[in-house]
């Protein structure tokens, strides 16, 4: 049996091409613990004149026990926490990040991701929070009745944070705490730049929440991705799971961005999202390869096996 991974790499099926990047932050391989720890998980880092703390912890959902990310405190600006997700690529472009996000009790809460990010703010002075890259802002934002909507910012280390969008967003109301919600941010293109933010219940039928074109002579067009929380509210206390980064695009350089991990398991998976529970020697076709690295990364890519 040959397999060709299509990782990193167009492969030509017919008439068919793909190429796509997919990095999943799933803390399977943290230690979970009960405190803040630096770095908070494997592959990020929090500026220390930031001042937020986070950790990985196992926490039970309602649907399931696992290893998640917890915000302890917000920074020491603006109650702002910002965390650098060194895996994904520095010099990205059109993508989505996507993660699974658990309320522990009905409070505000304020998190989100910051897109095409650059040029982080190094202290108190400059920018909404220190580390706090230039870039677009995509927040969800929970409100003590547990109704979500999203909001959009671009963010400048003069001007700090400055909203985009017109205040419009659909609300989405979430049935309980310990419920997992998934949520999607998005950018793509240039002039002008589209933003989005959608929900699901189930991370795959998706409700557009808001959206925003940026048609600005200044508009940010590649960069990092950081997550950032508190933005003023008192209360962190949600789970964060499987944050993955997604690009139907590969972009340049995006191996050099990487450490060289070892796969620890596999797994494989048909293009429905079956799980192939039996031996795969009489598999033929393509399918979906789910890869667990040992600095706590999923990697999924398209396979053909022979």
């Amino acid at each position: 049996m040959k397999k060709i991974t299509l990782l990193t790499a167009a492969l030509l099926v017919g008439l068919t091409a793909f190429a796509e990047t997919k990095i999943t932050y799933s803390f399977d391989n943290d230690v979970a613990g009960t405190t803040a720890i630096t770095p908070p998980a494997a592959n990020t880092s929090i500026l220390t004149a930031n001042g937020g703390t986070a950790g990985v912890v196992s926490y039970a959902g309602n649907d399931m026990t696992s290893n998640c990310l917890k915000m302890y405190t917000g920074g020491v600006k603006n109650l702002t926490g910002v965390l650098n997700l060194n895996s994904f690529p520095s010099n990205a472009t059109d993508y989505s990040v996507i993660w699974k996000e658990y309320l522990s009790v009905a409070s505000e809460a304020k998190f989100g991701v910051l897109l095409r990010g650059n040029n982080p703010s190094q202290d108190a002075n400059t920018g909404y929070a220190p580390g706090i890259m230039e870039g677009y802002y995509v927040m969800a934002y929970i409100n003590s009745q547990l109704q979500l909507a999203g909001r959009i910012y671009k963010t400048s280390a003069a001007a700090g944070l400055t909203r985009l969008d017109p205040w419009n967003s659909s609300v989405y109301t979430i049935s309980s705490i310990g419920t997992p919600t998934w949520l999607k941010a998005t950018v793509s293109g240039v002039s002008p730049v589209t933003i989005s933010i959608a929900c699901s219940t189930d991370s795959v039928a998706w409700n557009t929440l808001l959206s925003f074109n940026d048609a600005s002579a200044t508009p940010y067009t590649s960069g990092s991705t950081q997550l950032v929380w508190g933005i003023a509210a008192q209360t962190n206390d949600y789970r964060l799971d499987n944050i993955t980064y997604y690009s139907s695009s590969v972009p340049t350089g995006v191996e050099a961005t990487k450490t060289s991990p070892v796969v620890v398991s596999e797994e494989y998976y048909t293009l429905t999202g079956e799980k192939i529970s039996h031996s795969l020697n009489d598999l033929r076709g393509l399918y979906i390869l789910r890869q667990h690295l040992s600095d706590g990364t999923v990697q999924s890519s398209k396979v053909l096996l022979k």
